[in-house]
């Protein structure tokens, strides 16, 4: 006996003809099968929620620091700051994400960390994001600090340069930000050296 011949057009789905099987261990192969994709598919789902929450925390930081800088007041700035420490909290769950569906996603590929080219670059700077963003997590909790000293009058007499080389700091943080993950979705669109 031969069983049908099926191919299904998905990356981790093909059958094909299996001469003399019993049909009981085929239906167990097609249900492993489709186990595997619905995982995938659930990853890949996941995974860009992560991607998507990653940008919207990007563009919220950088409006927020458009407002930092046109406040006129260092109340304001307080304020301001405060919101933006609330939304940078967000920030490591995103990034967990990310990291766990992107890895159990490779696992289910058969994947190393460096297989295929453009997926070793993308987890470089993947890598690299993820330490600018721990760097600049501690810098902004010093610039907090330092801008409610300014607000009630206690800061240090060189509080105003200190200021200004960490408002300068935090737009170089979101410039290289939105250019590491610029070229992360391109990678992952584009896939150079795939398969090399």
């Amino acid at each position: 006996m031969t069983i049908l011949h099926y191919h299904i057009s998905h990356p981790f789905v093909e059958f094909h003809e299996f001469p003399y099987l019993e049909s009981g261990f085929f239906l167990t192969s097609i249900a492993i099968q489709t186990t595997h994709m619905d995982t995938n598919l659930l990853l890949m789902f996941f995974h860009l929620i992560g991607f998507g929450l990653i940008v919207t925390l990007l563009i919220t930081g950088w409006l927020l620091h458009r407002q930092y800088t046109a406040a006129a007041d260092f109340k304001t700035k307080t304020v301001i700051l405060s919101s933006a420490r609330s939304v940078g909290l967000l920030s490591p769950i995103a990034i967990l994400v990310l990291l766990i569906t992107g890895l159990w996603n490779m696992h289910l590929l058969g994947l190393g960390l460096f297989d295929e080219q453009w997926l070793g670059i993308k987890i470089v700077l993947f890598a690299i994001a993820a330490v600018n963003g721990i760097m600049f997590g501690i810098r902004s909790k010093k610039r907090g600090m330092l801008v409610a000293q300014l607000a009630q009058g206690t800061a240090p007499a060189d509080s105003g340069s200190k200021l200004a080389g960490m408002d300068k700091s935090t737009f170089m943080f979101y410039v290289i930000q939105t250019i590491l993950f610029t070229a992360i979705l391109i990678l992952t669109v584009w896939k150079p050296g795939r398969y090399a």
